[in-house]
């Protein structure tokens, strides 16, 4: 996917997430849930081993974070 292949581009996808989940967290109980099951397809088609993790990893810790209490 084009997202995927920019690793500047994954990471505002991945705070994008970041706000929709935290948004739903606190009042949208389905849509949360939604995202928790979404959650290893969104990381398998975005992650990739090109990029820089020292720039991505705390954009995806903080994802975890947010859907598994990591």
């Amino acid at each position: 996917p084009k997202i995927q292949a920019n690793w500047k581009a994954t990471v505002v996808k991945i705070c994008d997430r970041i706000a929709n989940v935290s948004q739903s967290k606190d009042y949208n109980k389905g849509l949360y849930e939604m995202y928790k099951k979404e959650h290893k397809i969104f990381c398998s088609r975005l992650m990739s081993k090109e990029h820089p993790h020292e720039e991505t990893n705390k954009a995806w810790n903080r994802l975890g974070v947010l859907l598994n209490g990591i």
